[in-house]
């Protein structure tokens, strides 16, 4: 016994039915044929539509990339400008203290010229938008400050505050980036002699 199906021809169908039967389904059939090449067109102008959507989505693509490419140019080209403008900055220092004699130069100078490599780093960094803090004073929240020394203390007042900064913490679109460094304070009770 064989499980495939013969599928009968067209015209063995059409010598089956009756004359009047073919007639009727003549009729039918252009329906149909109308119907097939409808569809068959509205197929190849689907085909034409999404090829066409494919071509937009590859420029989209391409445009997008290109934007992101650009964004990160963006992003990094003020923060490589400041550090051009730091480097010159510090060359032109270190020009004008060789230039000195060894008994001009002091230990004054020095600092100062390291004190103003600090501050112009951290003029580079507001401008980059990151912003310093320090909470001297305050008290302790783990979120924004790391401690680093606890220092007793006989007074309840100072439990838990902020006693010095050892280094500042910093902010960047309203994140700490970096905990502030710091010493706190420990209530530890004094007991009676």
């Amino acid at each position: 016994m064989e499980d495939s199906i013969r599928i009968k021809d067209v015209n063995d169908i059409k010598e089956e039915l009756p004359k009047e039967d073919i007639k009727e389904n003549s009729i039918d059939n252009s329906k149909i044929l109308e119907e097939i090449i409808k569809l068959r067109e509205d197929f190849n102008d689907k085909l034409k539509y999404d090829k066409h959507k494919e071509e937009m989505i590859d420029v989209l693509h391409n445009q997008l990339q290109q934007y992101k490419d650009n964004l990160v140019l963006k992003s990094y080209k003020p923060l490589v400008l400041d550090i051009i403008s730091l480097i010159d900055s510090n060359n032109k220092k270190v020009n004008n203290l060789k230039n000195q004699a060894i008994n001009e130069l002091n230990s004054l100078k020095l600092l100062k010229s390291v004190e103003d490599f600090s501050e112009d780093l951290q003029d580079m960094l507001i401008r980059q938008g990151v912003e310093m803090f320090t909470s001297e004073g305050k008290v302790f929240d783990g979120l924004i400050h790391s401690p680093a020394t606890i220092i007793e203390t006989d007074d309840s007042s100072k439990d838990k505050m902020i006693a010095n900064t050892l280094k500042p913490g910093y902010i960047l679109d309203d994140k700490v980036i970096k905990k502030e460094v710091v010493e706190i304070y420990s209530y530890k009770e004094v007991k009676g002699d």
